[in-house]
């Protein structure tokens, strides 16, 4: 099944898959960083150098409402802001 001009639809995202996607805030630096060493640590070995989003000012990039957040809609009642 084609849509228009024969785009074939994709899996749905962000809202229409029912996930809130908002800019972080300061709270969320610290996960985050946690979020891209998970993401890119284990590249170090392997490209001889950190990964660049290794070394980027999170707490800029926010402050600047660059960095943006997905939460499932099965967290939104079970964390506080």
């Amino acid at each position: 099944m084609t849509g228009e001009a024969g785009h074939v639809p994709g899996p749905a995202v962000g809202a229409e898959a029912g996930l809130e996607v908002r800019p972080a805030v300061h709270a969320d630096q610290r996960a985050v960083e946690r979020t891209v060493l998970d993401a890119y640590g284990r590249w170090t070995a392997v490209i001889g150098m950190r990964p660049l989003p290794m070394d980027a000012d999170y707490g800029r990039l926010i402050e600047d409402a660059q960095v943006f957040v997905v939460r499932p809609p099965a967290s939104r009642g079970s964390a506080s802001r």
